[in-house]
């Protein structure tokens, strides 16, 4: 342009012309190359929702990068969870004591008393427990299956911790050890699962292993379960226990519409009576969480 413009053979008049010409041929290409841009944006964008890609987790973007040639999703079981169920980072650091301390009275003096962990999702609270009480056998599970080798880990450093089962609520009605199961634990779980897969199946899944019970009649069973729930009052309304329940509520329904607080005397304890569970205990526990114990009273 800067040739073009010193060249005295050229007509002066002709110049603005052919300057003018060049500055709207450069703006109209630019604009054209944004705009192919931003359609391919919005394709990828619409190929992503339709297909459902999302971002690929930590552990298929190793093998992508191990093996360039795997670009596409294993084919998954829908049912399973996935990481929007983790529980946050630290979270168990924060009540793992506090749950150990609380179940003191239900895990020490019952010789080989056993318990299944429903949901273990990474050990955290496993690990402490089988610290806490090495007199308790523990039988850890998950649904996850990239969370199975986390749970491995936990399970090699005790004797009293077995190899995690696969546990899928709702599908899994029972599960295949030669022992009697005297405790059903799960922690954080029923506010992250549907009513149907994750509370149904819950008490179903405790129902079948309490009456297989053959040994340890003297064991009360129960299931006992933690986290947030919503308040009951005298005339059968419910509200949140604080501001933060209720912004974690609607967080956990954001995520996914089947999810929430619950009740425990409108939601939970119809069910629990329904496959044979009662005598609930509701221990407070620290930010407006509980620990809650139902025992079965249905041996039939």
């Amino acid at each position: 342009m800067l040739k073009f413009l010193r060249d005295s053979t050229i007509p002066l008049w002709f110049k603005p012309m052919q300057v003018a010409h060049y500055t709207v041929s450069c703006t109209f290409y630019n604009a054209y190359i944004w705009a192919k841009c931003v359609y391919l944006s919005i394709l990828f964008m619409l190929v992503s929702t339709i297909t459902d890609l999302g971002p690929l987790p930590s552990h298929m973007v190793k093998r992508v990068l191990q093996n360039p040639g795997i670009h596409k999703y294993p084919k998954m079981e829908p049912a399973r969870p996935n990481q929007t169920s983790f529980s946050q980072v630290g979270s168990a650091d924060r009540n793992k004591t506090e749950i150990g301390d609380a179940l003191k009275p239900f895990l020490t003096g019952y010789p080989g008393i056993t318990v299944l962990e429903v949901a273990s999702g990474f050990g955290d609270h496993l690990a402490h427990l089988a610290s806490e009480y090495p007199d308790v056998v523990f039988y850890p599970s998950e649904a996850q299956t990239e969370l199975i080798d986390e749970i491995k880990k936990v399970s090699a450093k005790f004797t009293n911790v077995h190899d995690p089962l696969d546990v899928l609520l709702g599908h899994t009605t029972s599960v295949n050890i030669n022992c009697d199961i005297d405790v059903v634990l799960a922690i954080n779980l029923l506010h992250i699962s549907s009513m149907d897969t994750g509370t149904h199946g819950l008490f179903e899944l405790a129902k079948n292993l309490f009456i297989q019970r053959k040994n340890k009649k003297d064991i009360q069973p129960i299931v006992v379960t933690y986290g947030a729930f919503l308040r009951d009052s005298l005339n059968g309304d419910v509200s949140f226990a604080s501001n933060a329940d209720r912004l974690f509520d609607e967080s956990l329904r954001s995520r996914n519409k089947e999810w929430g607080l619950r009740s425990l005397q409108r939601d939970i304890d119809p069910i629990a009576r329904q496959y044979g569970f009662g005598n609930r205990v509701d221990i407070p526990m620290n930010k407006g969480n509980f620990l809650i114990i139902w025992k079965f009273l249905d041996s039939t």
